[in-house]
């Protein structure tokens, strides 16, 4: 059930064709059939694509095949030919980013000096919106990614759009590395994003900007992770904001946490 932000028909339509599509020509990507709308409840209703989410099943799969075949899952819908309804620029992330500033200021006013000399620099360099626009998901984090046996599933097409494909790249990515930091080993943690880039790079017919992926990756962690606390109510949390600035700012150099 929606609110007034989403026109349920509209995505009801939306998904119907996505799911066409990947049943009939994508079979690196599972998609749930929508089964119904109510345009009156502003409601639809689509079945699962089945699998367990990529979180819960950590511990127990090939993490690089695993993350080898979300790539391939990824790289069809931004290959794919079903048209967006709206877009997503990239400068939607570097006003969220400004607002992040203001309130981990206002939060965190000891943390100014990390805040000021990470946030800052992403600021000054805002991305240009890429010259093509290609179908993203919009909001692909792990959660949203469902595994079973070699089969990829992903859900939650609300915000499918228009958009720099790097966005969901650098979404996926900068969420994974916050959900296993302190849990996986880092060595393992950068084999399982170097096996999601490498075969990303591989399916897509433009060239990947690695330097512009690590720039999009370190502004998404700031803007949802170093937020966390805050959106909790938990603002003494200093420790995992520090965390996260450290990580973003692996991100723009190129380099591991």
């Amino acid at each position: 059930v929606y609110g007034s932000h989403v026109d349920a028909a509209l995505l009801y339509e939306q998904m119907r064709a996505l799911y066409a599509w990947a049943d009939a020509s994508a079979s690196e990507i599972q998609i749930g059939r929508p089964l119904g709308c109510d345009a009156r409840r502003n409601a639809i209703w689509q079945a699962s694509p089945g699998g367990e989410p990529l979180p819960s099943l950590l511990a127990d799969i090939d993490l690089a095949d695993a993350m080898r075949r979300i790539a391939a899952a990824v790289a069809a819908l931004h290959r794919g030919p079903v048209q967006p309804k709206r877009r997503q620029p990239v400068a939607d992330e570097w006003r969220k980013l400004q607002r992040a500033r203001r309130a981990l200021l206002n939060f965190y006013p000891g943390l100014a000096r990390e805040i000021h000399a990470t946030i800052d620099p992403l600021i000054a360099v805002q991305l240009e919106e890429p010259q093509e626009l290609r179908p993203i998901h919009g909001d692909l984090h792990c959660s949203q990614v469902l595994l079973q046996d070699h089969q990829v599933g992903i859900i939650d097409f609300d915000l499918y759009a228009w958009g720099d494909p790097l966005v969901d790249v650098a979404r996926f990515l900068s969420r994974f590395r916050a959900m296993v930091r302190g849990v996986m080993d880092e060595s393992e943690a950068c084999a399982a994003q170097e096996s999601f880039l490498g075969t990303y790079e591989i399916l897509v017919p433009w060239k990947m900007d690695r330097a512009r992926l690590g720039a999009l990756m370190a502004v998404l962690m700031i803007n949802r992770q170093a937020l966390k606390p805050i959106k909790k109510l938990a603002s003494r949390n200093e420790e995992h904001v520090l965390a996260m600035l450290s990580g973003a700012v692996g991100f723009r150099e190129e380099q591991e946490w």
